[in-house]
């Protein structure tokens, strides 16, 4: 995650913004995550946000079945799976993710009651 931004949707900085997130087969989470994560410090992944938003970080959630890999970005207003999702097939062409959505924080059950 960029500077001193947690990985929650309740960290203050995450407040407006939002998740891709990619359901991914635990033999290709190595590959995705290494790939997203060297695309977001070479600020590839910038390719598929819009003007006035950015990448906040990546991270991934290791489950039973099948593994979480997230993007998290500012602005959920400025989300746009049109572009953003091209470009993460195009890093990992290789890859088929059983789900691939964007999620705002804000649409989070317990955001309401902050």
């Amino acid at each position: 995650m960029r500077d001193v931004i947690q990985p929650m949707w309740e960290d203050e900085m995450n407040k407006y913004g939002g998740t891709w997130r990619l359901k991914v087969a635990k033999k290709d989470t190595p590959t995705v995550w290494q790939e997203l994560l060297l695309a977001a410090i070479g600020e590839q992944l910038s390719e598929g946000l819009c003007e006035g938003d950015s990448i906040c970080g990546v991270t991934v959630a290791v489950r039973e079945k099948d593994d979480l890999v997230q993007v998290w970005n500012f602005s959920a207003k400025l989300a746009n799976n049109e572009k953003m999702v091209p470009v993460i097939h195009a890093l990992v062409p290789n890859v088929e993710f059983q789900v691939v959505y964007y999620k705002p924080h804000q649409t989070h059950a317990a955001y309401e009651s902050r």
